[in-house]
C-alpha cells in the first residue's frame, strides 16, 4: 500500500511524453501512425457529419439550416461516429464539436460558450454482456511484473503480482504468457 505524502513533500510530476515513449518501447502501447492530412473536401464532409451527429445541425436539400438527427445505427450515423473517433484520436476535432461532446458527457458543467447547452447525452456502459474487459488491469499486471523482473526471477515477479492483484498464480501466468507471445512471437 502506498504511503501518504508527508507534509512538505513535493507532488510527483509525470512527463506524459516520457511515459508514453517508455510504454511504447516496452510494448504496452502501439506507436501512433503519423497523421496524414485529409483533403479539404473530406475534412469538411467529416465536420458536417460530426455536427449532424452531435447537434443535429445540417443544411437540407433546399439550402435551409435545420435540425434533424441521423437515424440510429444508419450508415450515415456509423460514418459520423467513425469521423468523430478519427478526429478525436488525431486531435483535429473542432472547438464546437469538442464542446458539444463535452456537454454530452458532462451536461452539468457549463460551457464557456454563452447559452450553449447539451444537445445529446452519452451514457457509458459495458459494450457486451457478461464480465467487463480486464485489459487495463492486465496491462498494469504486465507492467508490475516487468518492473519486478529487474531485480527478481520471473517466478517471484509473477507470484508478487498475483498476491498484489488478488489473482491466482495460474491466471497471472496466463496473462504474462499472452503478453509474451504478442511481444516475442518467436518465444515459446
Amino acid at each position: 500500500m502506498a504511503k501518504p505524502p508527508r507534509q512538505g513533500d513535493k507532488p510527483k510530476t509525470i512527463n506524459l511524453d516520457v511515459e508514453r515513449e517508455a510504454l511504447e518501447r516496452e510494448g504496452y502501447l502501439q506507436k501512433r501512425p503519423a497523421k496524414t492530412p485529409q483533403p479539404d473536401e473530406e475534412a469538411i464532409a467529416d465536420d458536417k457529419l460530426i455536427m449532424r451527429l452531435l447537434a443535429g445541425f445540417h443544411v437540407d436539400e433546399r439550402g435551409r439550416e435545420v435540425t434533424s438527427y441521423l437515424q440510429p445505427n444508419s450508415v450515415a450515423e456509423k460514418k459520423a461516429r467513425t469521423a468523430l473517433a478519427r478526429q478525436l484520436r488525431d486531435g483535429t476535432l473542432s472547438f464546437f464539436a469538442k464542446e458539444l461532446l463535452a456537454l454530452a458527457i458532462d451536461p452539468s458543467t457549463p460551457s464557456p460558450m454563452p447559452n450553449m447547452r447539451p444537445t445529446r447525452k452519452i451514457k457509458f456502459e459495458n459494450p457486451t454482456r457478461g464480465n467487463p474487459s480486464t485489459w487495463a488491469r492486465d496491462l498494469a499486471i504486465i507492467y508490475f511484473i516487468n518492473r519486478r523482473r529487474r531485480t527478481k526471477s520471473i517466478e517471484q515477479a509473477i507470484g508478487e503480482a498475483a498476491d498484489h492483484y488478488g489473482l491466482e498464480r495460474s491466471r497471472t501466468w496466463e496473462i504474462w504468457t499472452q503478453y509474451n507471445k504478442l511481444v516475442n512471437p518467436s518465444a515459446k
